[in-house]
């Protein structure tokens, strides 16, 4: 029997992403690691609750786990990383990456934001950067090209890690270019499917507007853009998912005074429901300068919405690699304002949808599952 333990904390993640190592011959076990039990999924019944109260948090963890064959981590955090370390006898590790642990904790965190951004949450991006300033240690001069500040422990779990995984290689070529110590990289197929779009829910013009409070989001510059033009349209801006911060109060702020017509999600909307939701999205806008939102691209992406990302953003050239009809933050979104032309063609939508549905095509999934078994004969 093939093993597999999950190492996670995010909800939401969960029943999206485990589902592709639920195949015949694999037992999973998930570790969750969070203060409050708060996940209601359809894998309760193999979910172990850790209670990350002290460094130590994993000592009845650690013990039981010599069977296993391939630990992943999802999002390589403090606490995960503890676990790592702590392990005497390491099956192959996998990190499943997120994004945060390194745009947000390493020097690449100040390309985050545009100019507009720092000026409404300087005393926010200040602390983290004193933060980050706090946490460079000698070992870090060691591990890292260039000025980088990830926890000791965190660097020491990259070194152990086996694989970093992700859906986009250019991207990982990228950071590697700038965090050297990441392992070699693991292609992992997209598997997320989602109910047919209803494309006559389509609104007659509807922009979401980023995925989160988070202020990598960049919001300020869209909503002055939307002013500046007079969008007559709806302007839906999630807000449930992030942190309460100097730059959620400020943005907050900003949208009251300002004409155009917001709609704030501050409560975290049910996934069924979100998706309704953006099927009747027309456009969406993601003026982040790292990836972010990848879980609301592949769903816009499916239900036919007409996506403009920053050309900062990796994931703007990895989508238009791949042949998506995606557009620019910087070159097109003001003219397609000006113009009206803020809808996907038919067509487009069409293509879209037929190339989303063969990237997420269970033959990727078998050919990596195919593979998982070979992983671990290699590190052996």
């Amino acid at each position: 029997m093939f093993k597999i333990l999950h190492v996670i904390d995010d909800d939401k993640f969960i029943d999206l992403v485990l589902p592709r190592y639920f195949f015949n011959g694999c037992e999973n076990q998930i570790i969750y690691i969070k203060k409050k039990f708060t996940y209601t999924g359809k894998y309760a019944d193999i979910t172990k609750w850790v209670k990350p109260e002290s460094k130590h948090w994993f000592k009845d963890v650690v013990g039981n786990l010599s069977e296993l064959n391939i630990i992943i981590v999802y999002n390589l955090t403090y606490e995960k990383a503890l676990f790592i370390n702590a392990l005497s006898k390491k099956p192959v590790i996998i990190w499943h990456f997120f994004g945060t642990e390194i745009y947000n904790q390493t020097s690449l965190s100040k390309y985050n934001f545009t100019e507009r951004t720092r000026k409404i949450c300087t005393p926010e991006i200040k602390e983290i950067l004193k933060k980050r300033l706090k946490e460079k240690v000698d070992l870090g001069k060691q591990l890292f090209k260039g000025d980088f500040s990830f926890l000791t422990e965190v660097q020491k779990a990259i070194l152990t890690v086996d694989y970093f995984a992700w859906y986009n290689e250019d991207e990982y070529n990228y950071l590697k270019s700038h965090v050297t110590t990441l392992p070699e990289f693991l292609q992992i197929p997209v598997t997320t499917t989602f109910p047919e779009p209803d494309y006559s829910a389509k609104a007659e013009s509807k922009i979401l507007v980023g995925n989160s409070s988070a202020p990598g989001n960049n919001h300020v510059d869209i909503f002055i853009l939307l002013e500046e033009l007079q969008y007559k349209g709806e302007v839906i801006v999630p807000f449930g998912y992030g942190y309460n911060s100097v730059y959620r109060e400020n943005i907050m702020q900003i949208m009251k005074g300002l004409s155009i017509d917001i709609h704030i999600l501050e409560d975290f909307m049910p996934y069924q429901e979100y998706l309704h939701l953006l099927n009747t999205v027309t456009t969406a806008v993601f003026n982040s300068y790292r990836q972010m939102a990848l879980g609301n691209i592949f769903m816009l992406l499916f239900y036919g919405a007409k996506i403009f990302l920053s050309e900062n953003n990796p994931t703007y050239p990895w989508l238009k690699k791949l042949g998506f009809h995606i557009y620019s933050v910087e070159k097109d979104l003001e003219k397609a304002l000006k113009s009206g032309d803020l809808k996907l063609g038919e067509e487009q939508m069409l293509y879209n949808n037929a190339l989303y549905i063969k990237m997420a095509d269970k033959s990727h999934l078998n050919k990596f599952i195919a593979q998982l078994p070979g992983l671990v004969k290699t590190r052996k």
